[in-house]
């Protein structure tokens, strides 16, 4: 379960956001980076995010979302894929 806590990113994401509230709010939002599935009972995608400040500067958010099982096999099924294409063509 901790685990599963610290994927989700919940105490950074928490940060974060009282981070965007003392800097006068935020402006917009920015995505940064999708990572690749993690976990395979409850898989996660972290998504990295920058919100900038009406103050000035940058708060960094990196939060982790569930995915269905079903979309979370089917990206490493592609992923498997390819990288066997790629070895048939060489």
């Amino acid at each position: 379960m901790v685990g599963l806590i610290k994927r989700l990113g919940v105490r950074s994401t928490a940060r974060a956001a009282c981070q965007a509230v003392r800097g006068g709010g935020p402006v917009g939002l920015r995505l940064v980076d999708v990572h690749p599935p993690e976990g395979l009972i409850v898989p996660t995608v972290t998504v990295d995010l920058e919100v900038p400040l009406r103050a000035g500067g940058a708060a960094e958010l990196s939060p982790g979302f569930p995915l269905p099982p079903f979309a979370a096999w089917s990206y490493r099924v592609g992923k498997v894929g390819s990288m066997l294409r790629d070895r048939i063509a060489k």
